[in-house]
C-alpha cells in the first residue's frame, strides 16, 4: 500500500525479492498540473507495467476492497507513504499485519512529514523505522531502524531522497 515515489522504489525492491507480491493498493488518480488531467500515482504506474493486481479505492471502508484483499491472502501488508489511516479491518486482515515503512526515528516525528520535522528542528540525525501498524498513529512496535546523519546544507528534499533507498532496504 503506498502512492508517492517513495513507495514505488520500496515496492520495486520488493519486487526484486524473494516473496510475491500478491497485490498493489494506491490511491485513486487525481487531478494535476495546469490542464487538471487525472495522473496516476508513481505506485499505480509501476504496479501496471508489472502486470500487478492493483486497486485504487476512494474510501477504505469499502467492502469491495476488504473482499479483494481477502483475495489476495497476504501475509503480510507493507505499507510506504499510503496517505490514509488504515481502519481495524485492514490492520487485522493479513497473519503478520501490516508493516509501515516510516522516515523518522520513531518515536520523533510521528505523522505527516517526517523528513521535513527533522530539518525544521535542526536535528544531526535522521532516519528511517519499520514498525507494526496499530490503530494509534505510528505507536506499534518497532522492528528495525536505520539512522543517517544530516549534511549542515540538508533540505526535505535531500533528506528524503537518501531516506528512501534505505527505507526499501530495511
Amino acid at each position: 500500500m503506498g502512492t508517492p515515489e517513495t513507495a514505488a522504489l520500496t515496492l520495486e525492491y520488493l519486487l526484486q525479492g524473494p516473496d510475491p507480491v500478491v497485490g498493489v493498493v494506491t490511491q485513486p488518480d487525481r487531478p494535476a498540473g495546469r490542464g487538471q488531467k487525472f495522473v496516476s500515482s508513481p505506485v499505480r504506474k509501476l504496479a501496471a507495467s508489472r502486470n500487478l493486481p492493483v486497486i485504487a479505492p476512494e474510501k477504505l471502508r469499502d467492502p469491495t476492497l476488504l473482499e479483494t484483499l481477502k483475495s489476495w491472502q497476504p501475509q503480510v501488508i507493507v505499507v510506504v507513504a499510503y496517505g490514509r489511516i488504515l481502519p481495524t479491518p485492514l490492520l487485522e486482515l493479513s497473519p503478520h499485519g501490516c508493516l509501515n515503512v516510516h522516515y523518522s526515528l520513531l518515536p520523533k516525528y510521528r505523522g505527516a512529514a517526517p523528513a521535513a520535522w527533522t530539518i525544521i528542528n535542526g536535528e544531526e540525525k535522521g532516519g528511517v523505522t519499520t514498525m507494526k501498524l496499530v490503530e494509534k498513529m505510528d505507536a506499534g512496535p518497532i522492528y528495525l531502524q536505520a539512522e543517517v546523519s544530516l549534511a549542515p546544507d540538508e533540505t526535505t528534499t535531500s533528506l528524503q531522497a537518501r531516506l528512501t533507498p534505505v527505507g526499501a532496504r530495511l
